[in-house]
């Protein structure tokens, strides 16, 4: 190890009986000149160097290595796969990378640091052939933290976990919505207040139903006492609790017309308050402030197709103006299209939630990115609010609600 030019090995003491003398000398010298300073300054030197004689226990660290974090994460047991392990080594020719492995509710995880994830990108059709599965069945994830990127092995299907309703990630008085797990296995949530519009992208089967009754059970436990209306076109939602539910698409655009309506009288009383918004009359004005208004439209395209520009200058003044006036709106789609959802609607649905779709183009619609085309399983999704990056994970099973 050099420092620059500099190598700290021909000052540093061989052995602990040499690093003893040098420290009583100059402690001595310390203390017969008086010099608390001097006292302080040579034992920090002396600490600093039985740190650079023991930094290969930590992994050539001078202090804690980053490995330790990943060996006691609370999420997860994490064991050195020595397979994965050897066979990145081989690939990369980077002798020091070590995969520890962990699980989660559907997949292996393989957490390595590094600084370089191109290299492991590389690497990982040989990966794929240790594990005995196919290569683009293997996730990864370049960046999922600093020097930190994970390779992901979908587990057999008898192996999945579900993933429960966890309520502790709730706030009373605050509209949060709680989707489910990533893939370390910690909590996705978003709140309504920040990204108050949600698009949720699937094909039949991967989960999309799910997704949205958990979102309903969310904003009904915030303690806000919510209006919830579900425009559904196949009925599947006919059952949850709301204050009202049609799958006939002319009443579908009624509803939107009424809320449109109502939602300008509430502004009129919210402007009146000297607010900006919903969310400062109800701090301000809690014994009159109206409950929100959430709106779910499943299987968008057939509203939009009973007639597109009555439907679309509905649906655009309730996501453009009425977020102001407590107005939140969550569209389902199994196959998103360009025509279908203009880039200046998608734009205003701040929350993008994509589960398994038909194509890349469709996965770009949902979520800008591709990816979700190749998502393996019911609830394995893709989820992204606003600017901030994608995060991969397995959505709530909310069989028991």
């Amino acid at each position: 190890m050099f420092i620059g030019k500099f190598n700290p090995d021909s000052i540093i003491p061989k052995s602990y009986g040499s690093m003893a003398g040098i420290a009583l000398a100059a402690i001595s010298t310390a203390l017969l000149t008086d010099s608390p300073a001097m006292t302080v300054g040579a034992l920090g030197a002396l600490y600093l160097a039985n740190q650079y004689r023991t930094r290969d226990s930590r992994d050539g660290y001078l202090f804690d290595s980053p490995l330790d974090d990943l060996i006691n994460a609370p999420d997860a047991i994490a064991n050195v796969n020595d397979l994965v392990t050897e066979r990145l080594r081989k690939a990369t020719g980077n002798k020091d990378l070590i995969a520890l492995e962990s699980r989660s509710a559907q997949y292996r995880l393989f957490k390595i640091s590094t600084d370089n994830p191109q290299e492991l990108a590389k690497a990982l059709p040989r990966v794929a052939s240790v594990l005995g599965i196919a290569p683009d069945e293997l996730g990864f994830i370049p960046t999922a933290a600093r020097d930190l990127s994970i390779i992901l092995a979908p587990l057999p299907r008898s192996e999945w976990q579900a993933v429960p309703f966890d309520e502790s990630q709730l706030k009373p008085n605050e509209l949060i919505g709680y989707v489910g797990l990533d893939v370390q296995g910690q909590p996705v949530t978003y709140h309504r207040q920040q990204s108050p519009h949600m698009l949720i992208s699937g094909t039949t089967g991967a989960g999309k139903t799910e997704v949205i009754r958990a979102d309903m059970h969310a904003m009904r436990l915030s303690g806000l006492n919510p209006e919830i209306y579900i425009i559904d076109a196949k009925g599947t939602l006919r059952r949850e609790s709301c204050n009202q539910f049609t799958a006939d698409m002319n009443e579908g655009l009624e509803i939107l017309t009424e809320i449109n309506q109502r939602a300008r009288e509430r502004m009129q009383e919210i402007v009146k308050a000297d607010c900006d918004n919903w969310f400062e009359y109800k701090k301000k004005c809690p014994a009159i402030c109206p409950n929100p208004i959430l709106v779910y439209i499943d299987e968008y395209p057939q509203l939009r197709a009973l007639n597109k520009d009555a439907v679309e200058l509905a649906l655009g003044e309730l996501l453009r103006v009425h977020r102001s006036a407590g107005v939140f709106v969550t569209l389902g789609i199994q196959k998103p299209k360009a025509d279908q959802l203009p880039t200046e609607m998608r734009d205003m649905l701040d929350v993008r939630l994509a589960l398994r779709v038909p194509d890349k183009t469709a996965s770009l619609v949902a979520i800008d990115e591709v990816g979700a085309e190749g998502l393996v399983g019911e609830g394995a999704f893709l989820f992204r609010v606003g600017g901030h990056k994608l995060v991969q994970g397995r959505g709530v099973f909310m069989a028991k609600y």
